[in-house]
Order: C-alpha cells, then sequence, then structure tokens
C-alpha cells in the first residue's frame, strides 16, 4: 500500500501545483509572480508534469471510491494501517506519517470520533499518548481491499524488484522536494482535508 499512497501522494501534489501555477497572480507593480519566478516550462518538464497529472486521473476513483465506501482520507488509512500492526505512541505514529503532532491529533480525532481507534494515557509517563485500533478498526482495515485490485496496483506488480524501488525513490524524492518547498507535511499533500 505504501508504493500506492506515494504513487497517489505524489500525483495529487503535481495536480495542486498545476492549479496554482495556472493561476496568475499579480504583484503592484502589474507583474505576474509566476512569470517573475520561473521561465517557460521546458518540454522535459511539461512531459513530467503531464505524466504525474496522468497519475491523479488515474487515481481519483480509487481515492473517491475508498471515501464513498468507508469515508476515509488516504492519510487516515496509512494510520489505521499502521496501527493494526501494533498499538502505537502518538509521537512514534507522527514520524511514521512523516506528519505533525497536530495534524496527527486532527487525524486521531476523527478516527476516534468514528470508534475506529483509541487514545490513552501511559500509566508510567503521562506526557506519552498510546494510539491502537479498536475491534471496528480492525475490521474497517480488513475490508479496505480495493487498492490491492487496483490497476495501479497489478501494473506495479507487474514491475521487476529494481523497478519498483526505482519507482519507490523517485516518487519519494520528488514528494519530499515539494513537501520541503510548500513547508507541509505528509497530510497535506494526500488531501485529507478537502475531502471532509
Amino acid at each position: 500500500m505504501k508504493l500506492i499512497e506515494l504513487v497517489v501522494g505524489c500525483a495529487i501534489i503535481v495536480f495542486v501545483i498545476m492549479i496554482v501555477s495556472a493561476t496568475i497572480v499579480v504583484t503592484r507593480d502589474g507583474v505576474s509572480d509566476l512569470t517573475a519566478k520561473r521561465d517557460t516550462p521546458t518540454d522535459e518538464e511539461r512531459q513530467a508534469l503531464k505524466a504525474v497529472a496522468n497519475l491523479v486521473r488515474l487515481s481519483e476513483p480509487l481515492i473517491f471510491e475508498l471515501w464513498r465506501r468507508h469515508e476515509l482520507t488516504l492519510a487516515q488509512v496509512q494510520c489505521l494501517r499502521i496501527l493494526s500492526v501494533q498499538p502505537e505512541q502518538a509521537g512514534d505514529l507522527a514520524k511514521k506519517l512523516s506528519m505533525s503532532s497536530t495534524s496527527l491529533t486532527r487525524i486521531l480525532e476523527r478516527l476516534e470520533s468514528r470508534q475506529l481507534v483509541q487514545r490513552t494515557l501511559d500509566l508510567h509517563d503521562r506526557r506519552r499518548i498510546w494510539v491502537k485500533l479498536t475491534d471496528t478498526g480492525q475490521q474497517t482495515v480488513s475490508n479496505l481491499t480495493s487498492w490491492y485490485t487496483s490497476s495501479l496496483f497489478q501494473a506495479i506488480r507487474q514491475m521487476d524488484s529494481g523497478e519498483r524501488v526505482q519507482l519507490t525513490e523517485v516518487l519519494t524524492h520528488y514528494i519530499q522536494a515539494v513537501r520541503d518547498l510548500e513547508g507541509c507535511d505528509a497530510e497535506t499533500p494526500t488531501l485529507s482535508e478537502e475531502f471532509r
């Protein structure tokens, strides 16, 4: 699922960038910030953007199906999948999800309100919070199968090991570069707030 989430996250980031870059921002001098900061994109850059935009188009039905069936965002699903292995301390969970504790708190509040996770204070250190799946949360995770039957996953499965590693490395690097430029955490590229 991690690789699919990388692909979808990357695709959504590019989609957002396309929308933002299509918007012309005029400064006080009447000059577009976009033109002032960047020359015309190269053909290579356009092709790369087009490739990722195509991933957005291919992943949209899966994202909407995930929301329609389970009312879950990608960030929430990733959180549930990590917790399906074992309970986690909130701080460790935030690190595994590459997001701020504030973003994780919002996700956990939503999941807890749906009785999918439970948060408890550590008896030995009250600064620590443990998060675990409830029985309902575990059942929800076991029902999340549409990604593995999708053409996105089947195409990944058909790649050889080297191609999968290369794809993962390139997408991970790209996503991190966008996060660094935008100053955002892991929740932002998945557009989880937009699905609420």
